[in-house]
């Protein structure tokens, strides 16, 4: 009679494992995912297949042959040095009364399969045989080998760093300085804003084994995946509206003539220095601002804002009547003609007399251009 060993089972090419539970394994056959209820597994040609020759899904490499399966699902390569965890199986679940059609000794289902590992709704793992005995003389165990790491990793977490560390990522508890040798692990590249990568528990155990560490010396607790985002931070609208006034202030009108016609939504950017990038369009005392906003060489962000000037700043209109105001040695006339152009409080525009001469002023006022001659 089969039962559930608590214990990995590591043995020669040939190992045997079931699934107590409605789950099954997954295995391609010419080209078509099948499933199983139990498998014998070993290393042919450098890749853990069935005994059939089926490969697993996902396909597992292996350097090795002799190879163990581990309750968990983890697939171990046992070689002279050590454990190293290579793959990992996943189990299929399908809905309830799904139709299939048995071929063999697997099974075709139409349905789509829900993926899970092993332990959960699906089942447990089963295997055939007996764990590999001791050796004769154990190998002495100090305080430090006798527990194990304990590494517990978050659903997900934001960063604004490059790169993720195990550190970041878990709550670690170790002794010595192996929590600090944990915790420096890099473990992935940060993904660019407003996309999330996904860590498995699979990536963050090669990672272990490339930094040293053999699955014996360490506890991961991961539930499923988890996800790595880049921080962000919101720019309120007024502040997208403030940049477009500069924007514009830097052709000559001054920032605080302007104000929005309409609001600006919120802007979410990531954290660190994000410079802006601008288009002015003018049209007369409007103007259209196109910013885009820049982090990393890589454009995170744009908003279109319209400003116009405000009452209060508008000195003449085209065409509407002024009063120019000529200046010449402490003399000082004034007649009147027709502004040739809009013009704000302070701007140079250009009038013109009813015999048609034009002077370049200055507006000094609501309706007034100076001219010093």
């Amino acid at each position: 009679m089969w039962s559930l060993l608590v214990a990995s089972l590591t043995v020669t090419p040939g190992v045997w494992v079931g699934i107590e539970g409605p789950g099954y394994f997954r295995l391609m056959d010419q080209g078509r995912i099948v499933a199983a209820k139990e498998m014998s597994l070993s290393v042919v040609e450098g890749e853990v297949r069935d005994a059939d020759g089926r490969g697993l899904v996902p396909a597992v490499r292996a350097k090795a042959t002799e190879i163990a399966v581990e309750p968990d699902g983890a697939i171990v390569s046992v070689t002279p040095s050590g454990r190293f965890v290579i793959g990992r199986l996943m189990l299929a679940l399908y809905p309830e009364g799904a139709q299939s059609e048995k071929r063999g000794n697997v099974f075709v289902f139409a349905d789509r399969a829900k993926l899970v590992s092993p332990g959960g709704e699906a089942g447990s793992l089963k295997f055939k045989g007996a764990p590999t005995k001791p050796s004769a003389t154990p190998t002495p165990q100090t305080s430090e080998t006798k527990s194990k790491a304990k590494i517990v990793v978050k659903a997900e977490i934001e960063t604004d760093r490059e790169t993720v560390t195990l550190g970041d990522l878990a709550e670690i508890e170790a002794a010595g300085d192996i929590k600090q040798k944990l915790a420096e692990i890099v473990v992935a590249e940060t993904p660019p804003f407003r996309t999330r990568a996904s860590l498995s528990r699979l990536t963050l155990e090669r990672k272990l084994q490339q930094a040293g560490f053999n699955p014996d010396a360490y506890d991961l607790n991961l539930a499923g995946t988890t996800f790595v985002k880049r921080a962000s931070r919101t720019l309120a609208g007024n502040a997208i509206v403030e940049d477009a006034k500069k924007a514009v202030a830097q052709r000559g009108t001054p920032a605080e003539a302007l104000v929005a016609e309409g609001s600006v939504a919120d802007l979410d950017l990531p954290t660190g220095e994000v410079r802006v990038e601008s288009n002015v369009f003018e049209n007369s005392l409007t103007f259209s601002v196109q910013l885009a906003y820049i982090h990393n060489g890589v454009r995170v962000g744009t908003r279109s804002v319209r400003l116009k000037a405000s009452n209060e700043a508008i000195g003449v209109l085209r065409n509407e009547p002024v009063k120019l105001v000529l200046r010449s040695a402490g003399a000082r006339v004034e007649v009147d003609a027709k502004a040739a152009s809009d013009g704000l409080i302070g701007n140079r525009v250009t009038v013109r007399l009813d015999s048609g001469k034009t002077h370049q002023g200055t507006v000094v006022s609501r309706g007034v251009v100076e001219v010093n001659l």
